[in-house]
C-alpha cells in the first residue's frame, strides 16, 4: 500500500483478522467500543497492530468473555476516528443483520459483499444488494467478491450465474 490502511474487524466475538496477518495483541477494537470517550488518535494508534509497513489492524477479541450487543451508534466514534487518522479503513464487517451493522453498511463509502457461491449465500447476497440499494439510493451499488469458488467436490453456483 502506497497510503495508510487500517483494517478493523468488528467481528468481536469471531473475527479472524488477527489470525489472517499473524498478529496477536493485547488490545483491540473491544476496548475501543467499550470505552468511545477515550477513543482519540493517540488511543487509537495505540490499539492498532502493525502488519506491514502501511496496514494497521484493529483486532477484535475473538473470546465470548463478553456479550456484543451494541447501540446503531456504537462505533461511529470510533469510525470517525480511524477515518481522520489513515486514507483508507476497511470495516470487516461480520455477517449479521443489527441496527449497529445496518449503520454502517449505510453510512459506508462503497460496500464490498464477500460470499461464497452457494445456495443460501446467493439469497442472502441478493437481499443484502436489494437492501443497500434501497437504502443507499444515490450510491454505487455494492461490489460483490466470490470466495472459495472452484473447491472440488462441493457443489456450488457459477461466479458468472451469481453475479446475476
Amino acid at each position: 500500500f502506497k497510503s495508510e490502511v487500517v483494517v478493523a474487524d468488528l467481528d468481536l466475538a469471531f473475527g479472524t483478522a488477527n489470525i489472517n496477518f499473524d498478529q496477536d495483541p493485547a488490545q483491540g477494537i473491544a476496548e475501543a467500543v467499550f470505552s468511545p470517550e477515550r477513543v482519540d488518535e493517540v488511543y487509537l494508534d495505540r490499539l492498532l497492530a502493525q502488519c506491514a509497513e502501511h496496514l494497521s489492524l484493529l483486532a477484535a477479541p475473538s473470546t465470548l468473555e463478553r456479550v456484543y450487543d451494541f447501540d446503531p451508534d456504537a462505533f461511529s466514534q470510533l469510525i470517525d476516528t480511524a477515518q481522520r487518522s489513515a486514507p483508507l479503513l476497511v470495516l470487516d464487517v461480520p455477517h449479521v443483520w443489527t441496527g449497529w451493522a445496518k449503520s454502517i453498511l449505510i453510512k459506508a463509502d462503497e460496500v464490498v459483499i464477500t460470499a461464497t457461491p452457494e445456495l443460501a449465500n446467493l439469497r442472502n447476497t441478493k437481499n443484502m444488494v436489494d437492501m443497500l440499494k434501497r437504502l443507499r439510493p444515490n450510491d454505487p451499488a455494492p461490489r460483490l467478491v466470490i470466495n472459495q469458488a472452484g473447491v472440488p467436490k462441493r457443489p456450488e453456483i457459477g461466479p458468472s450465474d451469481f453475479a446475476e
